[in-house]
C-alpha cells in the first residue's frame, strides 16, 4: 500500500501497463495524446500523437506488439508497442470511442463508442478489419466500457446510462453477428441466402452492379457474378432473391433483370425493361418470377425460362399512371402485392399497395398508406407494410389495419417475416434492425449497425 511514484500528467484519463510491466501508457484528455514512460526511471519514452478532442483509453496488447488509443474523434489508432510508431487507424464508429480491450491472443480488439455499438476488429500486420458490430441496450445510449473474457470467446459491454451490461458469445458458434462482408459502400444493395444456408449473395465492392457469392461459414468469397450486358448508368438501388430450390439467383438492377444458375455460374435468362427494374420475387414453387421497378407502370410475371406469363397494370382509373416499384408473391402463390408511387415529386398520400389475383390480372384490394416495402405473412392472412411510420399490419380479408409496429427514427425501408410467421423484422433509416413478435406486436430485439 505504499506510494512508489507520483507522475504528474495533464488530465490523465486512463492507463495501461506493458505485458512485462516495464512501461506504462497514460492517456490524456487535455492534450489529445498518450505518453509512454519507463516505470523504473519514470522518464518519458515516446508520445502517441495524432488524434483529436481527447484520448479516452490506452490499451497494450497482451503480446506487447501493439498499443491502441481510443479518442473522441471517432477513431482508434494502433501504434507499434516498441517504438510508438503509428501503424494504422480503425474507422467505423460514428461517435467518440470510449474504451477498448484486446483479446488474449492479441489478434482482435473490441471497441466501445457513444454511437451505441461495440465493434470487434481483426488486427494484423496488414491492418485492421471490422468483424462484428454489437448493439448497446438502447439506441439512445452508448457503450462506456468493453472487455474480452479470458478465453476470448465472449465480449462484455456496459451501457453509458448505467442501466445494463450485455455479454455476447463471439466464438464461431455464438449467436452474435458472425460476418461483416464487403460491399459497394455507395449502393443500396440486397442480400440473399440459398434455402439451405450454404451460400450467401451480397453486393460486391469491386463493381457496384456485380454480386459476390460467399461461403457464410468461412466468410470466403467463392465467385463474383457480373452482368453480361454492360450497364451505362448503374442504379444505386437494386434487389436480388434466390429461388426456393436454391438453383437460380435473380438480380434486378437497371433496365435488366438477370437470372443466374448458381450451379453452373452461367446466366439462365434476362428480362429487359424500359424502366429501372429494382424488385424481384419468386413464387413459392420457384416456377414464376415477378419483377417491378421505377419508371415502370406495371409488374410482370415470367416463368422459369423467362417467358412472359402475366402483366399487372391498371389501364384506367386514378392509379393508372403510377409507377409500380415493387412486387411480392403471397405464400400460396395466388396473389401478388405491388407497391405504387406517383411519378415525379414524392407524395406519401398517393402511395398504394395493390393486392392482385395475378392469374386473372385483377385487383382484389387497394391499401392507401405510405409504403417502402411489403411482405406477406407466411400464415397467409396478413400483410406487413414498411413505411415512414413503422411497420403496419393489415388483415387481407377485411382490408383493415390491425396494428402499427413503431420504432426507427426516419421510418422503415424493408420488412420480412420469419419462415414460420412468428417474428417480423424491419430495417430502419437510423441504422437499426428491429424484431417484433408478430402476434403480440412487442419489440423483442434491436440490432444496431
Amino acid at each position: 500500500g505504499r506510494l512508489v511514484h507520483l507522475l504528474r500528467v495533464p488530465e490523465p484519463f486512463a492507463t495501461s501497463f506493458s505485458p512485462d510491466g516495464k512501461r506504462l501508457g497514460i492517456a490524456s484528455l487535455d492534450r489529445s495524446e498518450a505518453v509512454v514512460v519507463d516505470v523504473n526511471k519514470w522518464n518519458e519514452l515516446f508520445t502517441l500523437r495524432g488524434q483529436e478532442f481527447g484520448v479516452n483509453d490506452v490499451d497494450w496488447s497482451p503480446d506487447g506488439r501493439w498499443i491502441a488509443t481510443s479518442a473522441n474523434d471517432e477513431t482508434v489508432r494502433i501504434w507499434d508497442g516498441g517504438t510508438g510508431r503509428p501503424r494504422f487507424t480503425l474507422f467505423g464508429h460514428a461517435a467518440a470511442v470510449s474504451s477498448a480491450d484486446w483479446s488474449p491472443d492479441s489478434s482482435r480488439l473490441v471497441t466501445g463508442s457513444a454511437d451505441g455499438a461495440a465493434k470487434v476488429w481483426e488486427v494484423s500486420e496488414a491492418g485492421g478489419r471490422e468483424l462484428l458490430s454489437l448493439s448497446a441496450q438502447d439506441s439512445r445510449a452508448g457503450v462506456i466500457g468493453v472487455a474480452f473474457s479470458p478465453r476470448g470467446d465472449r465480449v462484455m459491454a456496459g451501457d453509458i446510462e448505467i442501466r445494463a451490461v450485455k455479454v455476447w458469445d463471439v466464438s464461431d458458434t455464438g449467436d452474435a453477428e458472425w460476418a461483416n462482408l464487403f460491399a459497394d459502400p455507395f449502393s443500396f444493395t440486397s442480400v440473399a441466402f440459398t434455402p439451405d444456408g450454404r451460400l450467401a449473395a451480397s453486393g460486391s465492392e469491386r463493381r457496384p452492379e456485380a454480386v459476390a457469392i460467399w461461403d457464410p461459414e468461412t466468410r470466403r468469397r467463392l465467385e463474383t457474378i457480373a452482368p453480361v450486358e454492360p450497364i451505362d448508368a448503374p442504379t444505386d438501388e437494386w434487389d436480388m432473391e434466390v429461388s426456393p430450390d436454391g438453383g437460380l439467383l435473380a438480380v434486378a438492377t437497371g433496365p435488366t433483370t438477370e437470372v443466374w444458375d448458381l450451379g453452373t455460374g452461367r446466366r439462365a435468362f434476362a428480362i429487359r425493361s424500359k424502366g429501372s427494374l429494382e424488385s424481384v420475387s419468386w413464387s413459392p414453387d420457384g416456377e414464376l418470377l415477378a419483377t417491378a421497378g421505377f419508371d415502370e407502370f406495371r409488374a410482370q410475371v415470367v416463368d422459369r425460362s423467362g417467358n412472359l406469363v402475366a402483366v399487372l397494370q391498371e389501364e384506367s382509373g386514378p392509379d393508372a399512371g403510377k409507377e409500380v416499384v415493387a412486387a411480392r408473391f403471397s405464400p400460396d402463390g395466388r396473389l401478388v402485392a405491388t407497391v405504387l408511387y406517383p411519378p415525379g415529386r414524392p407524395n406519401l398520400s398517393d402511395h398504394r399497395v395493390k393486392i392482385w389475383d395475378w392469374e386473372r390480372q385483377r385487383v382484389l384490394r387497394t391499401i392507401a398508406t405510405p409504403v417502402d416495402d411489403v411482405a406477406f405473412d407466411p400464415r397467409g392472412d396478413r400483410i406487413a407494410i414498411a413505411g415512414p411510420g413503422g411497420v403496419e399490419l393489415w388483415d387481407l380479408e377485411s382490408g383493415q389495419r390491425v396494428a402499427t409496429l413503431g420504432g426507427g427514427t426516419g421510418g422503415l425501408l424493408d420488412v420480412a417475416f420469419s419462415p414460420g410467421g412468428a417474428l417480423i423484422a424491419g430495417s430502419a433509416l437510423d441504422a437499426t434492425v428491429r424484431v417484433w413478435d408478430a402476434d403480440s406486436h412487442v419489440q423483442l430485439l434491436q440490432l444496431r449497425g
